[in-house]
């Protein structure tokens, strides 16, 4: 199990919202979800200058999971909170990393 993993389910208006807390690496090579040592990973090419990094975080994210993402906290940190706006389960299916 994945200590780090901290998410929330609620309910608003019928449909499922979902907090998540990650760790981003920019200036990667190629853009990856990684769970290690109990903590979720996100490599990013993005620059953390002009937003570059946190604009290519909500957009491929939210390619991946066919929802909407938005960084909730930590717009200038490597530490972020993710608002996504969709259920654990369509999560799990979309990365391969369970949550628990």
């Amino acid at each position: 199990m994945l200590s780090f993993w901290k998410y929330a389910v609620f309910l608003e208006k019928s449909r499922k919202v979902m907090e998540l807390k990650i760790r981003a690496a920019p200036n990667s090579r190629k853009f990856g979800i990684a769970g290690k040592n109990g903590k979720v990973i996100i490599s990013l090419k993005g620059k953390p200058v002009n937003n570059q990094a946190n604009s290519e975080l909500e957009c491929k994210l939210g390619e991946l999971l066919g929802c909407r993402v938005t960084v909730k906290k930590g717009a200038s940190s490597q530490n972020k909170l993710l608002l996504i706006d969709c259920a654990p389960d369509v999560f799990e299916s979309k990365t391969g990393i369970k949550l628990n």
